[in-house]
This record gives C-alpha cells, sequence and structure tokens, in this order.
C-alpha cells in the first residue's frame, strides 16, 4: 500500500494542479498537466462533498476544446449536421451532463427514449451508422451542444464530400480526419478511463439515448451512481482496444493514484 499524503502534501499539489486546470494539455514531456486533470476528474467522479459527474465531464470536454491543434483546414461548419445520424457511445459522466440539460424538455426525453428503443433492436453494421437523426438536433442545430459528447466533438471533417458521401448518398462509411485531432481524441479517452477506474467506477461506454434514458428514469441517478451502484449495467458497448492503449492506461492510473491515496 502507498502511504497517505499528509495534509501539507494535499495542500502543495493542489496548488500545483490549480496551475493545469484551465490550460490546454500540451506535447511536452512534463507528466505533471496530465495528472493534474486525472486528479481533479477522479475526485470529482468520487463520493466526495464536492464530487459531481456532470462537471467532470463538463471540465473534460472543455479540455478537449481548448487544447485542438490549430491550422487546420476544416469542412465543419454551425448549421451541418450530415454525421449527426450515427449511434453515439459515451461514458456515464457524459450521460449525467447531457440529462442536467434535457430533463425537463419533455419532447426529447421522450424522442432519445423513442431513438434507444430503436437502436436496442439494431444490429451492428452499417445501418447503425446512419440509422436516423440525433433527438438532440433542432433545425440542424445540437440543442445540447455545450454538453455533446467527446465523440461527437471529435468528429470532424476535412472534405464535406465526404460526409455527403456517407450520410446522405449512403456511400461508404469513411470520412477523413485530420491525425492530430485522433490523436488528441485518443488521448483524452484514455484520461477519462484512467480517471474512472481510479474513482473506483466502470470505465465502460453506453449508447448515449439509451445511457440518457437511464439517467432521466430517477433524479437521484447520480449521487446512487457515484455511491457505488452499477446503474448502467446492461447498456455496455463491446469497443475493442489496442493493448498499448490499454497499457498506457495502466500507467496513468499507476501513476497518479499514489496522490490521491489510492493504492
Amino acid at each position: 500500500m502507498t502511504a497517505a499524503l499528509s495534509a501539507a502534501q494535499r495542500r502543495a499539489l493542489a496548488e500545483q494542479d490549480a496551475r493545469w486546470l484551465d490550460l490546454p494539455l500540451s506535447g511536452g514531456s512534463d507528466p505533471a498537466p496530465v495528472a493534474a486533470h486525472i486528479r481533479h476528474m477522479a475526485r470529482l467522479l468520487g463520493s466526495g462533498r464536492k464530487a459531481s459527474a456532470a462537471a467532470a465531464a463538463s471540465h473534460w470536454g472543455r479540455l478537449y476544446d481548448r487544447s485542438l491543434p490549430q491550422g487546420f483546414h476544416l469542412a465543419c461548419r454551425q448549421g451541418c449536421a450530415h454525421c449527426c445520424k450515427q449511434s453515439v457511445s459515451v461514458y456515464a459522466p457524459e450521460a449525467f451532463r447531457i440529462a442536467q440539460l434535457v430533463r425537463d424538455r419533455d419532447a426529447t426525453v421522450a424522442a432519445m427514449r423513442a431513438a434507444a428503443e430503436k437502436l436496442g433492436g439494431m444490429k451492428p453494421g452499417p445501418d447503425l451508422v446512419r440509422w436516423m437523426s440525433c433527438p438532440l438536433l433542432s433545425d440542424n442545430l445540437c440543442t445540447a451542444y455545450e454538453a455533446r459528447p467527446l465523440n461527437c466533438r471529435a468528429f470532424v471533417a476535412i472534405d464535406l464530400r465526404e460526409c455527403i458521401s456517407a450520410f446522405v448518398m449512403m456511400g461508404k462509411p469513411a470520412v477523413r480526419m485530420p491525425v492530430p485531432y485522433t490523436n488528441l481524441r485518443t488521448f483524452c479517452h484514455m484520461l477519462m478511463m484512467a480517471s474512472l477506474r481510479l474513482a473506483g467506477k466502470n470505465s465502460a461506454v453506453y449508447e448515449m439515448n439509451a445511457a440518457v434514458s437511464r439517467v432521466l428514469e430517477m433524479p437521484d441517478a447520480e449521487e446512487r451512481w457515484r455511491g457505488g451502484e452499477d446503474f448502467f449495467a446492461g447498456l455496455e458497448q463491446e469497443v475493442p482496444m489496442a493493448p498499448e492503449i490499454e497499457a498506457e492506461i495502466g500507467r496513468l492510473v499507476a501513476f497518479v493514484a499514489p496522490t490521491i491515496g489510492l493504492a
């Protein structure tokens, strides 16, 4: 077991972390910024007095946005929603964040439940990629834009024609993205999975509509989940993970665990 940090050490570490939490991720070799974000999210995902899974998802999404590489020409524009016809996978914190925004929107909630039922009866394949328009869309604009999942934030295109071919003309579902964008997306996924594991939570992903619908079934869903209840049981999606990615997540967990009092 790793010895617990003293109060003085915890205060010093908190002061150090605070310098990084509002900054973008950099490509440097200093592990301190990465550890700071993981510690911050793991604490928000825990059961402490200030914990909030929705806040963890919000921090994570903003971190991705401000860390985006510059200088790339993207075809994506406001009002362009060709790609919003895909089944979207989310982590539990993202589901809680979206539920916060839509809980009082009766029509949206009903549409998400209907979408979850439809998707639950479909098999993986091309039809699942282009299934229907996302229930969160209105006039081709995302009504939950500030809380949109990472898999939506990170789906970008270089060539509009490829999006039209894939999602309008029902051609081959292949859309090119800048490599630095996909690298950042992968790294941010690793940060979330490491944070969830450090908080003792399942790092699985779930179909968005089904997960949000599950959250909306009861008002104390997040509290029960943070308390250890396997709230999303039965909704887990099978997502192949490269061994090197799994190994890197393990290294992140091992590096940060001693600094937040975990073995």
